[in-house]
């Protein structure tokens, strides 16, 4: 007797048919979205002993245990198999081969445009900026100044001392300061640094609307900054205390809140 069934396969799949080292975009966005989790539970975990620890545990935890930095954003799945219908699905209406070929070609990859994008986000891996810096905007020096204040500011706390100073254009009152460093090692050395120092050290406490730092971040990232910023005020002051502080780009119930004025 006969048996019915889907026909064969007219050719098996050979290893040119399959890309070795890749896997699944959904599988590789879960351990990156787990990876990213872990971190900032590591960074706030240090920021904790950080805050109840003495003084010399603390020159040591940041001496051997460095915040982490945030793992580069990664971007969309881009189609690296060409499709063969023919082959796949018995039930395709697609009537010959070089249709189904010319339907399954993925799009042309823009090599160039994600080269750029790669390196603006290295780029931005190696800068911090520094916001409510106090600001002349008519002075052509101010950028120079800017660079001699964190250069003693550095050397004055043993911190990486940044190689350059960039007021970026904005029409606030005190354009964001964006400073420059050899690695991105240093730069993460500098911004907790700057955390630990920024209420004591009087060239910073002594300003009205005290500077705060943080990373370079891409346009998604300050979006998502913003968001957690508004957040974070609107529902402290409906509870008129600090329910909840940032951390990073993102925010987080405060363990202990003070009155928030």
């Amino acid at each position: 007797m006969l048996k019915h069934g889907p026909p064969s396969l007219k050719r098996a799949l050979t290893d040119s048919d399959i890309i070795d080292g890749y896997v699944a975009y959904e599988d590789y966005r879960k351990l990156y979205d787990h990876v990213v989790k872990l971190t900032h539970q590591i960074n706030e975990l240090q920021s904790s002993l950080m805050e109840s620890a003495s003084a010399k545990v603390s020159e040591r935890l940041t001496d051997t245990c460095p915040i982490l930095p945030d793992p580069f954003p990664i971007g969309q799945p881009v189609s690296l198999i060409v499709r063969d219908d023919v082959f796949t699905d018995p039930s395709t209406n697609t009537k010959s081969y070089a249709n189904a070929a010319s339907n399954g070609l993925a799009k042309p990859i823009d090599t160039l445009s994600i080269a750029k994008e790669a390196a603006k986000i290295m780029d931005k891996a190696t800068r911090a900026v520094v916001e409510r810096m106090p600001d002349n905007k008519e002075d052509p020096d101010q950028e120079k100044l800017d660079l001699v204040f964190f250069t003693k500011f550095s050397t004055t706390h043993g911190l990486p001392v940044p190689s350059e100073a960039h007021r970026h254009f904005s029409k606030t009152a005190c354009r964001p300061l964006k400073l420059q460093f050899a690695n991105n090692a240093e730069r993460d050395k500098f911004l907790h640094g700057f955390y630990k120092v920024k209420n004591s050290d009087p060239s910073l406490s002594s300003i009205q609307n005290r500077p705060r730092a943080r990373r370079d971040l891409t346009k998604e990232e300050l979006k998502r900054l913003y968001e957690s910023r508004k957040f974070v005020y609107d529902n402290n002051l409906k509870e008129k205390s600090s329910k909840y502080i940032m951390v990073d780009i993102d925010y987080k119930l405060n363990r202990n809140p003070r009155p928030f004025i």
